[in-house]
């Protein structure tokens, strides 16, 4: 009875993001979520190739929490944190002004926004 009522109860969720996904009126019916993973496919490809475990993350905005949390979906299994001091971070349109004030230099671009960056001694 027990498994019955959870396979309901996980039909019945799965339902509900489906119906979400289909009349999601703040995106404009986009699907943000594959656009974030195609966006980030080509970076997390190198940090799963190159064995991150983990990196920082840092955006245009201070607080962008909504940029945050698609790299930290689009980029798993590698941990993105909201740290601009670990030895390597993610820089999501970041400017040259943030790069400076926490002494980071390109690794490598990835295009669209996207840079690894690497925390300068």
């Amino acid at each position: 009875m027990a498994m019955v009522l959870t396979f309901a109860a996980v039909v019945g969720i799965a339902g509900h993001f489906k119906w979400l996904s289909d009349t999601n009126r703040w995106t404009g019916g986009r699907d943000i979520v594959t656009e974030s993973r195609n966006r980030f496919a080509p970076l997390r490809k190198f940090l799963v190739e190159t064995g991150a475990g983990s990196v920082g993350y840092v955006s245009r905005q201070t607080g962008d929490d909504a940029s945050f949390f698609r790299a930290q979906a689009a980029l798993a299994p590698v941990v993105v944190w909201r740290d601009a001091r670990r030895p390597f971070v993610v820089g999501d349109a970041a400017p040259p002004a943030i790069l400076s004030k926490f002494n980071l230099a390109v690794v490598r671009n990835f295009g669209n926004g996207l840079q690894l960056l690497r925390r300068q001694p």
